[in-house]
This record gives C-alpha cells, sequence and structure tokens, in this order.
C-alpha cells in the first residue's frame, strides 16, 4: 500500500482538508468551518479539524498530516494543534504531525523560490523569502491590533463608517445603504448590538459591501487605506530581504476578489514598480499536502542544534556553532539532550525548531520501536576545556536512589588534546581511608592518577571513577541522562562571585570505588562499548555501509571525511539523528564515524 498526505489550510472563515496519495493525486477533500485559533476557541478547532477530517470518508492511514492555521504564533500554539490532530482517524504512532501558521502553505502554494506572498483573507499577512531562502513573515497580529487590510479591517471600518452616520458627522450614500440592508438594522441600537454580538468572521464578512455599488468615495477611501496597508508591509518585506525585483502573489478569499485586489495592486505598483504579480501554482490546501509529503520525505535523518552551557572552565570554540549565543566560558554543548530546560533542538523535517524532549513525548516511536520510558535514555555532549575541570565521581543507578542523585555512567571519544595532554583517571590509593588521609593533607599529585592521552582515544568512565578533564582537552562525551556530580576538589578556584564551588566529599566518598583506574584504548574501531544503558561504535566507511536502525535511533558524529546519507552531504564535525522509523540507512562515502545508541 502506498503512502497517503494529509493537507489542512484553516483559515477564519473556512477549513479546507485534503489527501494526497504519492503520486500527488487527490483522493479525497472536505470542508468545514473555519478553525483559526485566533478567532475560534481551541475547544472548536479541535471539534471543527476532527469533523472535516471524518468527513473525507478516507479509510487508510497518514504517513504525515501538515495543517495550516490562521492564528498559530508560537511554539506552544502548534503543540496544541499537533496534539489535536493526535487523535484524528488515520493518525497512527508512526505519522508526522506538522502544525504552522496558514502563511506557511500560502507561501509554498505560489513559490518555491524567493518572492513575496499577500495572504488576504480574514486576517492580513505578507510574507517573503529570501535568494538565500530566509523567511519573513509580517503583520498577522490578530484582529485585536486590527488585521490591517486583511477582510475583518475592511469590515470594521465599514462599520465605523455606519456609526459616524448614527451619529450625524456623515451624510447618507451608497455605503450606508448598503450596511443597513446586509445588517437589517436602521438605528444607533442596532450597530451597538452589531458591534458586541458579531465575531470576527462575521465582521470580516462584510468586506464586500465597501464596494456596493454605486461606489462611495467613502467606500473607495476604505478600500484604499487597507491596499496601502498591504503595499506598506511589502515594501519593507521587499526591503529586508533585498527583494525589490521579485515576483509576487495574492491569495486568501478576499484576495481572489477583483474588487479589492486591483487596488492592492495598483497600491504596490505605484510603491514598488519593479516587483510583478503572478498567478498561485496552486490551491492553498494542495500545497499543505505537499508539504506534508516533503516534510515525511526529509525527516528520517535530522540534525541537530545544541544546548549551550556556559561553565567555570569553558572556552570558546563551540561559540561558532549554529545557535550558540553565548561568547566566552562555553564549555559544553548538549548535541543530543532530552533533558528539560536543556534540549537540543531538531533542525530539518517534520521536527523543525522542535526541542528533542517534546518531539520525544508526542512520537516515541520516531525514536525507538517500542516504549522506552518517559525520559529520554541518552545524552551527548561536545566538551570544550579551556581549564581543568573539577575532579569527580558520580553514582551507579543503585546508589542514586538512596543518596537523591541520578546514575551516570560515561565515556570519552577526545577529538582534540594538547601535545603529551592527559586526563584524571582513577586513584593510586587502595582504600577509602588512603583517600581520606590525602585529602586532608592535600596530597592530590599523589593521588589522583594522570593518563596520557591522543586524539581519536577512547576511555570509559564507569559509575565510581574518580575523574577529570583537563586543560585544553576537547572531547565527545556518551552519558546516562543525568548532571549529577560529586566534586572531590575544584583547585580552590573562585567562581564569578568570588566564592569557591561547593564541594561534595562526603557523598563521593559514599560511591568512590577505589579499584576503578580505566586505560585510555588508542585508537580504536568497532564497538567501543556495549552497556546496560548504551553502545558506542567508531566504524571506518570506505564505499557503502548498511547501517541497522531497526533496535532505536542512532546518533552519528563524523570524526573525518565526508558521507552521503539520504541524498544529504555530511562532513567533518556533522552530527545527525537517524530515525528507527526506517530498518536501515546506507551511508556511502569515505569518513571515521562515531555512532551511539541507547539499550532497549
Amino acid at each position: 500500500m502506498g503512502k497517503y498526505y494529509l493537507g489542512i489550510d484553516g483559515g477564519g472563515t473556512k477549513t479546507a482538508f485534503s489527501v494526497m496519495d504519492e503520486s500527488g493525486k487527490i483522493m479525497a477533500s472536505s470542508l468545514s468551518e473555519g478553525t483559526s485559533i485566533d478567532t475560534v476557541s481551541l475547544g472548536e478547532t479541535e471539534s471543527r479539524l476532527l469533523s472535516g477530517i471524518k468527513a473525507l470518508d478516507f479509510q487508510g492511514d497518514y504517513a504525515a498530516i501538515y495543517a495550516c492555521l490562521g492564528g498559530i504564533a508560537s511554539p506552544s500554539d502548534e503543540a496544541k494543534v499537533r496534539k489535536m490532530l493526535r487523535s484524528a482517524p488515520g493518525s497512527k504512532e508512526d505519522t508526522f504531525v506538522i502544525a504552522k501558521n496558514d502563511a506557511v502553505n500560502a507561501y509554498r502554494s505560489c513559490f518555491q523560490k524567493e518572492g513575496i506572498v499577500l495572504i488576504i483573507g480574514t486576517g492580513s499577512v505578507v510574507m517573503g523569502k529570501s535568494k538565500k531562502g530566509r523567511f519573513l513573515r509580517l503583520g498577522g497580529y490578530g484582529y485585536k491590533e486590527g488585521d490591517r487590510g486583511s477582510g475583518y479591517y475592511l469590515g470594521m471600518r465599514t462599520l465605523q463608517e455606519l456609526a459616524k452616520f448614527y451619529d450625524g458627522r456623515k451624510k447618507r450614500n451608497g455605503l450606508i445603504t448598503a450596511l443597513e440592508k446586509k445588517l437589517s438594522i436602521s438605528s444607533k441600537e442596532g450597530l451597538i448590538n452589531v458591534f458586541n454580538t458579531y465575531d470576527r468572521a462575521q465582521i470580516a464578512a462584510l468586506a464586500p459591501i465597501a464596494a456596493a455599488s454605486p461606489i462611495s468615495a467613502d467606500a473607495k477611501k476604505i478600500l484604499q487605506e487597507g491596499a496601502a496597508e498591504y503595499a506598506s508591509l511589502v515594501s519593507l518585506v521587499a526591503k529586508k530581504l533585498s527583494l525589490s525585483k521579485t515576483d509576487y502573489a495574492i491569495v486568501g478569499g478576499l484576495g481572489s476578489k477583483t474588487f479589492y485586489r486591483d487596488y492592492v495592486e495598483k497600491a504596490i505598483k505605484k510603491s514598488n514598480p519593479l516587483l510583478k504579480r503572478t498567478e498561485p501554482l496552486c490551491d492553498p490546501v494542495y500545497a499543505s499536502c505537499l508539504l506534508a509529503r516533503e516534510a515525511y520525505e526529509s525527516s528520517f535523518v535530522t540534525d541537530l542544534i545544541p544546548s549551550f552551557v556556559e561553565r567555570i572552565w569553558g572556552g570558546n570554540r563551540l561559540a561558532s556553532f549554529p545557535g550558540c549565543r553565548l561568547k566566552e566560558k562555553i564549555g559544553e554543548a548538549w548535541v543530543l539532550s532530552g533533558m528539560k530546560g536543556e534540549a537540543s533542538i531538531l533542525k530539518g523535517g517534520a521536527f523543525e525548531g522542535i526541542s528533542l524532549d517534546i518531539a520525544y513525548e508526542e512520537m516515541p516511536r520516531f525514536f525507538f520501536p517500542k516504549d522506552h520510558g518517559a525520559e529520554f535514555p541518552l545524552l551527548i555532549k561536545l566538551i570544550d576545556a579551556k581549564d581543568d575541570l573539577s575532579v569527580q565521581v558520580h553514582e551507579d543507578d543503585d546508589e542514586a536512589k538512596l543518596l537523591g542523585g541520578k546514575g551516570k555512567t560515561e565515556c570519552w571519544f577526545i577529538l582534540d588534546c594538547p601535545k603529551n595532554g592527559t586526563l584524571i583517571a582513577g586513584i593510586h590509593g587502595s582504600s577509602v581511608a588512603e583517600v581520606k588521609e590525602a585529602i586532608a593533607s592535600k596530597k592530590w599529585s599523589e593521588l589522583l592518577r594522570l593518563v596520557p592521552i591522543e586524539p581519536n582515544d577512547f576511555v570509559f568512565i564507569k559509575p565510581g571513577t574518580v575523574h577529570a578533564i583537563k586543560k585544553g582537552t576537547f572531547l565527545l562525551e556518551i552519558q546516562q541522562p543525568s548532571d549529577t556530580t560529586y566534586r572531590l576538589y575544584d583547585y580552590d578556584r573562585l567562581d564569578s562571585n568570588g566564592q569557591k564551588r561547593d564541594l561534595h566529599i562526603d557523598k563521593a566518598l559514599q560511591v568512590l570505588d577505589v579499584e576503578s583506574k580505566p586505560t585510555p584504548v588508542k585508537n580504536p574501531f568497532g564497538i567501543l562499548t556495549d552497556n546496560a544503558h548504551f553502545y558506542v561504535k567508531r566504524l571506518l566507511i570506505e564505499g557503502s555501509l548498511n547501517l541497522d536502525s531497526s533496535q532505536g535511533f542512532v546518533f552519528a558524529y563524523i570524526t573525518s571525511g565526508s558521507l552521503r546519507v539520504q541524498g544529504e552531504i555530511k562532513s567533518t564535525g556533522d552530527f545527525f539523528l537517524l530515525s528507527s522509523l526506517k530498518a536501515s540507512y546506507e551511508l556511502q562515502g569515505h569518513a571515521e564515524v562515531v555512532l551511539s545508541g541507547a539499550r532497549i
């Protein structure tokens, strides 16, 4: 059976639904009332979405659902709509669900390249895309701001003219007569009732009255004012995106009406004579179907934007990474993290801009073929140590239950380090009593075990191991998702407040394993570790490799060379996630790559 894609275009007045197959053929369509979330309640939006999907009477399952609704203005809004659609008929555990503002499908209905789109409907939005792919969206603040130039704006302006008439500030004209007939009113009291009872969509539906025949000077002025608002937004988009000479398109229910579109075109031509209007490529709901297919096809290989963490010992080599706003003391980039507050961001495909913890909560089947608990089970960091890290020790899962922390098994793959670089890995003592004596007498140099390291070395740090990363080291750390650390020693240094950082000597001694004295493995390939929590492999790929992902997601970090994965080129320093929704991936090229995943 082929794959099917559900596209949704929801405005303030109506909502269109279409199902498309892999070839682009529409299999079913339906309509419902408006679902713009700034026009109707969330409960009503959900009810109308679900009823519209049921009305399709389509028996297949959806590979992806792409809903573009008016009023969506934040990640929180997107999440609310995605949750609604998760319970829709045909939405399964492996269905990608995407919710965006209706400007997104409006743009896709007109262009795949640079250009400007005017959405003229109940609300108003102007959206542009530069030659470099940058998007800019202006307007769309909602009816409380006025939605300048929109159907709501025009409808409200006509009502304001009627109010002037009833107050004696305006003489009767064709606009006034047409409004009274449409509203079945003839007094100030009737107009007050309209203001108090009409919703946004009903007011927007009055916009065509501004073109009443014979058109009055007041009606013409309203249309010109609305057109000028759009022309102003177009000028700003063109200026900010360097699009002084490009195509623009007009979409939306009101935008299809020549009585208004002609005014808008005239205003744009006056202010931006080099812009040229073009017709849309398809209708917006079909564009939503195309976006659903494109999202599905681009979602299995996902790039990641790390969460960056400032540390007292951090450097600045992570400053150039996408999404980094810190300038110095950048100790860690949490490249694969589902930890609340420090989650990495998924980039591309259906999860574009969504944090990993949210993606895992909403669609766990993207990561694992079966349930794996509520918490994302792996944390991977890049660590840049401009100075020595504190000497520390971590607890295991059983000890964590007693001490109130979280167990932490970890390992390091060395990416760079100074010549004759070292790490602290274990101690020279053979008993806790010796450790206590060394701490009391501050004989740290005698106690701590230094081991030499070189780039491409691997070190496994089991719980209870005394350890510390030394100055100048840059490494990849794979670990259980825990930030619990028990410090034994911090070199008596002061933090930004002039205070020494807390030590946790009592707890550290409770979990200390004096027998753990790890030795770096030199330039290893194959399985580096496969423990109860995660595995780490290092592969040399020369040509082609079929990588199994049937048991769970795979994280990949390319340490040298380049690979082609699902048509995308990945190079040295790139890291990405492979979904378990595909059982395997073909990696092509010449590269050394570190792979990791969680154990089920």
